[in-house]
């Protein structure tokens, strides 16, 4: 099959400002609270997320006299205002995900490079968690209180009176009284701190076991786990429907898709692929790896005989509505998603970057996309 691409028109956001950085912890977080020299401290923050947006706007839109940046984001070459600040944080992940650490840093940048180097990202991978209990321990709790500006969330757990542990509490805690609930390497490889260290440890506890393949990633971004979910609820809406894919025919309803967490952990790879390199492809340009391929890494499958594959992929749309809208107008991708012989269905979203993986049984892998 002809390897196609289509992308969905690509937004970039570019910011004037950026602001991060934090100062040191201290041994006993007692002293947070005396140390920190930010615009608005840690454990002072709301604990909505549209609340934390405002804070991290006026963070940025205040005059320096107010210990203010005194910049503004801009996207598309047009200067946001204040509250349209507000609404892109809220509505468009504006900060992707750093609004946290916008809002308490305390200083000013400006390159929205600085913001996504020293605000987001993964505290450590995967590859840099130890093996033993201890050094994980060690290394969430590192996590939950270094700075901001180190990625770590500058917070602080409390023991069962209500009393605050300092980082070397945290340890023995998680080592002797299970603090974490056995979410330790969880923890440690979250990309974005919540509003306290447990809601981190419930957010982790919640989510479903991940694809082994995927392990390394840690809990996926929330935001981005919901809008998946939306894809596969809007294609099985159009698979009850049935559709007119053009070139590729009409299909008549066909029965729904299930979530697969195997395939979704290799759209989610992929989708991290095409992210890291700016662009869209199926096979990736640098190893050579193809859309079968990415498969035969996860669980799906223990024969290439095994399954019938295919995959879409977009980068741009911001939301559920705006990317499947964008595959049932492509007869390509359209054809993928009502192909009566797929059962199970894959998503994986990561900065705007989309991959579908659908599965099914019989016919064997193919390596084909659009």
């Amino acid at each position: 099959m002809q390897h196609l691409r289509r992308a969905v028109v690509a937004l970039s956001i570019a910011a004037v400002l950026v602001a991060v950085g934090a100062t040191g912890c201290g041994d006993d977080p007692l002293e947070l609270s005396e140390e920190y020299d930010g615009f608005a401290h840690p454990d002072d923050l709301p604990d909505d997320d549209a609340g934390v947006c405002e804070v991290a706007c006026e963070r940025v839109y205040s005059s320096r006299s107010d210990d203010g940046c005194q910049q503004s984001f801009t996207v598309g070459g047009d200067r946001l205002s204040e509250d349209e600040c507000v609404d892109a944080c809220a509505n468009d992940d504006l900060m992707h995900g750093s609004q946290r650490c916008v809002a308490a840093s305390a200083e000013c940048k400006s390159s929205p490079d600085d913001l996504v180097d020293a605000c987001y990202g993964p505290y450590v991978t995967g590859d840099e968690v130890p093996d033993d209990d201890e050094g994980i321990c060690e290394l969430a709790c590192e996590r939950i209180y270094a700075p901001l500006g180190e990625r770590g969330c500058f917070q602080q757990f409390s023991d069962d009176d209500g009393r605050s542990l300092n980082e070397e509490g945290c340890v023995d805690a998680c080592l002797e009284e299970d603090l974490m609930d056995g979410e330790a390497r969880c923890v440690a490889l979250a990309e974005e701190c919540r509003a306290t260290p447990e809601e981190q440890v419930d957010d982790c506890a919640e989510g479903p076991p991940p694809s082994e393949a995927c392990a390394h990633l840690g809990p996926w971004d929330s935001d981005a786990a919901e809008m998946e979910e939306e894809v596969l609820q809007l294609v099985n809406q159009h698979r009850a429907e049935g559709a007119n894919c053009g070139t590729q025919g009409s299909f008549d309803p066909v029965d729904p898709l299930e979530m697969d967490e195997e395939l979704r952990c290799a759209a989610r790879l992929h989708s991290m692929d095409q992210e890291e390199l700016g662009d869209i492809f199926h096979d990736h340009p640098e190893t050579g790896e193809t859309p079968a391929e990415r498969i035969a890494d996860t669980n799906y499958m223990d024969s290439p005989d095994e399954r019938m594959t295919g995959e879409n992929v977009a980068m741009g749309s911001q939301t559920a509505e705006q990317v499947m809208q964008g595959w049932m107008d492509s007869d390509g991708h359209c054809a993928n998603i009502m192909q009566p012989d797929y059962q199970d269905l894959g998503v994986g979203m990561y900065h705007n970057y989309w991959t579908q993986k659908f599965g099914g049984p019989g016919m064997g892998m193919n390596d084909g996309g659009f």
